[in-house]
């Protein structure tokens, strides 16, 4: 089951101090699958940014009762957020893990450090029976690495600076985020001509501009991986599209609570 949680990393942020949304997913024949609770705070030098993901019943069997959770810490300086460290929890049938990365600005270079246990599959040969047989069990998890690139973006951090940054780079950018994937890369693109005005057809009418960002993972019908975000004439988020994912079509991202 791919990650939904890619679809409701999509927040509208706003100046004032503090800011909480609600977001829902709906999948082409199956209707609403979850949502995501955001929660934005500042004080003007410094700002904390939580995330949680609460999918529906049929979408944990598929996901193994996965739940994740995010929450950068950082600073604000012109406007921008900085991170200090993103904390990212991850709860399942499988894994419970926390991994923190935090980011080292004078050395240039971010530590991932995870702890927790993972249920892992052991291979032994079982002398009753005389052959080898597979066995489950929990694995305990205390592992540090440094990524192999810096960022001054994660996961969270990245969808509010990504609307100025793409302004002052003539709508095309590509920015590493820690948290993101294994290599941190992601493709941004501001949505214009033919395409500006199919995707805005499959969205809210309040949708008045449309940033992609290029998305890898294989579960596109099309070799064209994109989620879309749709931002208001104010230049806030009002929803996403991830267009036609193998298996369940279109999925929605939309803002139903703030």
């Amino acid at each position: 089951m791919f990650k939904l949680y890619i679809l409701l990393l999509l927040v509208s942020f706003s100046f004032a101090k503090e800011f909480e949304a609600v977001y829902s997913a709906d999948v082409a024949f199956l209707g609403n699958v979850g949502d995501a609770k955001i929660k934005y705070i500042d004080d003007g030098q410094k700002y904390e940014i939580e995330l949680s993901t609460n999918p529906i019943e049929i979408v944990n069997t598929f996901s193994k009762n996965r739940e994740e959770s995010f929450k950068s810490n950082g600073v604000i300086k012109d406007g921008i957020l900085i991170p200090e460290s993103l904390t990212r929890y991850i709860k399942s049938d499988e894994q419970d893990t926390q991994t923190i990365f935090r980011f080292d600005y004078e050395n240039e270079k971010i530590i991932k450090h995870t702890i927790g246990k993972k249920l892992v599959n052991f291979k032994f040969f079982d002398m009753k029976h005389f052959t080898y047989s597979n066995e489950e069990k929990w694995k305990n998890i205390d592992k540090v690495e440094e990524l192999e690139y810096f960022s001054s973006n994660d996961v969270l951090t990245l969808y509010f600076n990504s609307v100025k940054l793409l302004q002052e780079k003539d709508g095309l950018e590509t920015i590493y985020a820690a948290g993101a994937s294994k290599s941190g890369k992601i493709k941004l693109s501001l949505v214009r001509g033919s395409e500006l005005k199919k995707i805005r057809a499959k969205m809210d009418k309040d949708v008045e501009s449309v940033v992609a960002v290029n998305v890898t993972k294989k579960i596109f019908s099309d070799s064209n991986g994109k989620l879309y975000i749709g931002f208001d004439k104010e230049g806030f988020i009002n929803e996403a599209l991830l267009n036609n994912v193998i298996l369940f079509g279109d999925i929605k991202g939309k803002k139903v609570k703030s």
